[in-house]
């Protein structure tokens, strides 16, 4: 391999990196509180520079761009994708539980919608969830549901998504769970412990939303 030739391949390489981490792709939704169906489907392709500031997780630098998510691979686990920035936490989070015997069965990470804030005019909420950066988790969804109406949980409380919540389950999650322990004692929050009129038994984030 000539000089020339190794010089004009490291060049291109190089731009092509460049590229890579200066653009910015995902495929969105907004979810619809009316009709309780995800909707205004998209895919987005711009550059990073062009992100506004509801795109980014303020506390934690990740983002909603693919580029900034990295897959884990982990044992019995279908591969699911996070923020490279907490990649490595949550990779040993999940391994020391596998490794304790706690029952985690399905884990979901990073997709991106809007399914938090205010609505607009149309009923469609206009605010990423954490997931959409990949700062959030959910465990076990078989069995942890997420509930609105519910300050508190009993009867009264609707299931909109996940599986029914059963504290004497082993798979539903409760203050008293290993794996909700665990997530606790390392920094992060659980969504069966968040306040107002949801409970997200089978979801754990740093702020717990």
């Amino acid at each position: 391999m000539s000089r020339a030739y190794a010089m004009a391949l490291l060049l291109t390489l190089g731009c092509s990196a460049a590229n890579a981490t200066e653009h910015c792709s995902y495929s969105s939704y907004r979810w619809n509180v009316t009709t309780r169906q995800a909707v205004d489907h998209q895919r987005i392709e711009k550059p990073r520079s062009a992100l506004t500031r509801a795109e980014y997780d303020a506390a934690t630098g990740c983002s909603v761009c693919e580029q900034d998510q990295t897959e884990l691979r982990l044992p019995g686990l279908v591969p699911f994708k996070v923020c490279k920035q907490l990649a490595s936490r949550y990779r040993q989070l999940l391994l020391s539980l596998q490794k304790a015997g706690a029952p985690v069965r399905d884990v979901v990470g990073y997709r991106v919608g809007m399914t938090r804030g205010p609505t607009d005019a149309a009923g469609n909420r206009t605010g990423f969830s954490n997931h959409a950066f990949g700062i959030a988790l959910d465990i076990n969804t078989d069995h942890n549901g997420l509930y609105d109406r519910c300050e508190r949980f009993g009867p009264h409380c609707r299931l909109l998504k996940g599986g029914p919540w059963n504290p004497r389950h082993p798979a539903s999650l409760t203050a008293a769970s290993l794996i909700v322990q665990t997530f606790k004692q390392n920094g992060f929050r659980w969504g069966g412990e968040i306040a107002g009129q949801q409970k997200d038994f089978m979801h754990f984030s740093p702020s717990g939303y």
